[in-house]
């Protein structure tokens, strides 16, 4: 069941006697970090379907939720870091806007954020610093794989809604174009 499914369970008045501020973030906490749902006093247990009963509930709530978006994270910084592993850097630079560092470092070199990057093989380096955060990394992945694989990027900026179901946009002044993320 997914949280906007189990909210319609509850009394969606914000009450706060589950010990959460909206229902919204306690339907996440149960259906998504594995928060008891007895703890909201208006709900009716027996409308809640066995995936409630199978597993020790109680433990995360919000904090296994966030457990989760962050292994789901690191694992798709893993597969995109395997998708631009066989690229030729030095071959591709020019059409997303970096520059090749020589063989020497094998990485592509460009601003994000007002930022130093350093794209390489084996990790990103963010103004001489390990990149920590792995929404950028999913983001620079994802700019050299797609940049990589297509066409060149065009030089105008497309809105937001004429995307199908847009999460993210970010503008790359240094090359030219455009990253969407959805």
């Amino acid at each position: 069941m997914q949280p906007l499914e189990f909210i319609k369970l509850t009394p969606r008045s914000n009450c706060g006697k589950c010990g959460y501020a909206a229902c919204l973030a306690f339907a996440a906490a149960v259906t998504k970090g594995g928060e008891e749902p007895a703890k909201c006093p208006y709900l009716d247990q027996s409308l809640l379907g066995e995936e409630f009963g199978k597993k020790e509930r109680g433990k995360d709530g919000l904090e296994g939720l966030a457990t989760l978006l962050d292994e789901k994270d690191l694992a798709l910084v893993a597969h995109l870091k395997e998708k631009i592993g066989g690229l030729d850097f030095s071959s591709v630079a020019g059409s997303i806007g970096c520059r090749w560092s020589g063989p020497e470092k094998d990485c592509l070199c460009f601003r994000y954020l007002g930022q130093e990057v350093e794209l390489s093989h084996t990790g990103i380096l963010v103004d001489g610093r390990e990149a920590e955060d792995p929404r950028d990394q999913i983001l620079l992945y994802n700019y050299v794989h797609f940049g990589a694989g297509g066409q060149e990027p065009k030089q105008h900026w497309i809105g937001m809604e004429s995307l199908p179901n847009p999460t993210f946009c970010q503008s790359f002044p240094n090359s030219s174009g455009m990253l969407c993320v959805t």
